[in-house]
Formats: C-alpha cells, structure tokens, sequence
C-alpha cells in the first residue's frame, strides 16, 4: 500500500521519505525474491511510530515496508515462486512506542515480526540471530545524529545486505560547528578526532556537506557498503533542505536501481511542493502541476544539464587514470551524481560524438554494454 499525501498535512518531507522507501524496497524485493534469497528481512532501526495520524500506523514506515513486502510476496506466488519469507525486526527505545509495536505485531500475528525494545546499537546481535538467514534491508531513520556508528557499521557489514540511511542534513547543518555536540558527532562519525578532517575539507562545502563527506568514507572504509548514493528531500513549505537518503549497497545494480527510484520520487516532491504552492495561494496557475513539475526536474532533477555536465567531468577525470569498464565508470557516476544508467550512456554517445572519448561497441548495439572499455582521447 502506497503512502497517503493527506495523512502527512505538515510533514509532507516525511511522505517522500517513506514513498522513496516503498518504491526502493518493492525493485528490491522483485530482484532479491527471485534470484538471491528466497528470504527478505527488514529492519527497521528506529521504528517508532513518530508522530503518525492513523489508528492502524499506515503512515509508519515499518507498516509501509510490511504491505509493500507482502504485495510483493504474494504477487511471486500468484506467478508460481513459492517457499518465500519475509521477516520484520523493529527496534525502539522508548517505552510506550514499544507496547505500540507490539501491539501491533500482535495485530499482524500471520507476519513474523520481532520487536527489540531498546536502543538499536544494544540489540544488534539479537537482530542478526533474527535474521539468521536471507536477505537483511536495514532501515536507519533517527530524529537526529546520536548513534554509536561503529557497531553498527561492524552489523552492517557483517549483514552483507543494503540499508537506508536518513541522514538529517538540516539538523546537521545548524549544529555541527558546536564544541558542545562534538563527542557526538564523534559517535556519528566513528571517529573522536573528526574535528581535524573536518576542518581540513573546503570552506565553500556546507556543515552538512562536510558531515556527510565524512560519513560516507568511514561507511566505505568500515566495508558496510561499496557505494553510498544520496538524494536530497526538501521540507516542501519551505523549500529548504530537510534530509538526505543515503543508500548503502554493495552491488552496482542497487546504485542503478536507486537512480531509478531517485527519478520517480524527486517527480513525486516537485508535484507536491507545486500542490501546496497553489493551495497556500489559492491562485492557480498557468500550467498544470504535472506541467510545472517536469520542467523543474528537466531543468534541475536527475539527469539534467547540470547533473550531465558534473558527469562529464568526473568521467574525463576517471579516464585520465586510464581506460575504463563502462560498468565501474557507470557506477562511479550514478553515486556521485544525479543519473540514471541509460542517462550515463547516452552522456557517454555523445561524448564519443564530440572526440572525447572512445569506445567499440559490437554488432548493431547503439550503447555502452557492461563490459565496453572506454578509453579517453588525448585533446590538442
């Protein structure tokens, strides 16, 4: 069941948050049911609920990963791939929200769902036994950046699945040059002398740039994830940076699949803002919403001019290194910027087209294949 725009009237950043959620974890889900695991675990880290407005939670996430994952396992079966599982484990740390989850699994006794009360940092072990086997999604969605990372960057890559992080960039940005918060934002960074790093990084990059930049090294460096792409969700009535999603993923797929969802989501944003616009204005506009809302993205969403043009330079810099596998030239571009895979390729066509680069491409195939090595062409 997808997420409701009326059951988030003033949180609508949180509406995006759980739609790109649900689209993620449904691709995946299809992907991962019928080829690697016959099992899917989700975890939800810091399950709440927070401030939902339904009797049922279905403006939860974990209620939204559970229909979502169910759509998906009962749609394989209907097409003839049975024997799959799906396994819930919830963590919570305050008391009353965790006789919420529990009443809530009772509710749902037909799903395996364990609840940990707690913190998730202290139920780490407890999960892994609980998801002993099968595929492990990891949902992280804080209220802020106090959490000891360490462990859980150590479960993560023990887990060897994906996870989603809800990196809360504008709480982030406001509080990071404080002397008072700094062992916390140790704790967030495992590392106590993040200060040093910090303040070696450039000036024009943002608190919360300089954060994340962090974070991201010591999620590749811990071996909790290959690749960590993000994607940016406004607060919709104020049109400012809210959070960040950061995927965590071993797999070039993955990074592929969350430039897809990327798209769709980002679409989904820019609608809403434009819905609210005309509804605090009470004017309507000239073009539709749909309208308003595709020309914003074209201009400045996943795949456009600016998104082509840093592509471009970080390709013609990874080819100065020497040649390269269009599959590990495209995953290195999808994670740094705002592109899907058949956007990378058509960027790279007409480079070619330009003298650029160059590459051969077999039979009548028009694009880059998986194993297509691009070589730079030295410029005059």
């Amino acid at each position: 069941m997808a997420a409701q725009l009326e059951q988030y009237q003033g949180r609508e950043q949180s509406f995006i948050k759980h739609e790109f959620l649900t689209q993620y974890l449904q691709t995946a889900a299809y992907k991962t049911l019928q080829g690697r695991s016959s099992t899917f675990n989700f975890v939800d880290a810091f399950a709440g609920p927070w401030s939902v407005t339904t009797d049922d939670c279905s403006d939860a996430s974990f209620d939204q990963a559970l229909r979502t994952l169910e759509a998906v396992r009962a749609d394989l079966g209907k097409n003839g791939v049975r024997g799959l599982k799906i396994r819930f484990c919830f963590c919570e740390r305050r008391p009353e929200a965790v006789e919420r989850l529990r009443a809530y699994a009772e509710q749902h006794s037909a799903f395996e769902i364990h609840v940990f009360p707690g913190s998730f940092e202290d139920n780490l072990d407890e999960i892994a036994r609980a998801c002993r086997d099968g595929f492990t999604f990891t949902f992280i969605d804080p209220t802020g950046w106090d959490i000891r990372s360490e462990p859980v960057f150590a479960f993560l890559k023990k887990m060897n699945g994906e996870f989603l992080l809800n990196f809360m960039a504008e709480h982030v940005n406001r509080h990071a040059g404080f002397s008072s918060v700094a062992a916390s934002f140790g704790r967030f960074l495992a590392d106590p002398d993040w200060k040093d790093e910090f303040n070696a990084l450039p000036a024009y990059l943002s608190n919360e740039e300089r954060i994340l930049l962090l974070l991201k090294q010591k999620i590749k460096s811990s071996g909790a994830a290959t690749y960590a792409p993000d994607m940016t969700i406004l607060k919709p009535r104020e049109n400012r940076r809210k959070m960040r999603l950061v995927l965590g993923t071993h797999s070039r797929k993955g990074v592929a699949v969350f430039r897809d969802v990327h798209e769709k989501v980002e679409l989904s944003e820019m609608q809403t803002r434009a819905t609210i616009s005309q509804e605090e204005t009470h004017q309507p506009g000239f073009w539709s919403v749909a309208e308003v809302s595709e020309s914003q993205q074209q201009a400045r969403g996943v795949g456009s001019a600016n998104q082509r043009y840093a592509a471009e330079r970080l390709i013609m810099e990874a080819l100065s290194r020497g040649p390269a596998r269009f599959d590990d030239l495209a995953a290195e571009v999808m994670e740094a910027h705002a592109m899907r895979l058949t956007q990378t390729k058509d960027l790279l066509n007409v480079m070619k087209a330009q003298g650029l680069l160059t590459f051969d491409l077999p039979g009548r195939t028009k694009k880059p294949q998986p194993d297509t090595v691009i070589t730079a062409v030295p410029q005059a």
